[in-house]
């Protein structure tokens, strides 16, 4: 993917935000591919090291989920329906 993520998902984020009173959601869901360039471009836009762990972004929780289709990203406080 040449296309970088992080620019939409502040995009997204203000948004949400506009519309849900200025709150962040919780979650960030989105396919595992873009998931994990957006976790590389934080890491590089905040200057952390490769072994850092991050699993979130401004107080959003960046999860992957195998169900959505690329381009596919929900911002929520609800957790995806597992099917279980």
């Amino acid at each position: 993917m040449d296309k970088r993520i992080l620019p939409q998902i502040e995009d997204r984020l203000r948004a949400y935000a506009s519309e849900h009173r200025g709150e962040r959601p919780l979650y960030i869901i989105m396919p595992r591919q873009e998931a994990d360039q957006l976790i590389e471009e934080v890491r590089s836009a905040e200057g952390h090291d490769d072994k850092v762990l991050l699993t979130e972004y401004k107080g959003s929780k960046i999860l992957k989920h195998e169900a959505l289709k690329t381009g596919e990203i929900r911002l929520t406080n609800e957790l995806p329906d597992t099917g279980s």
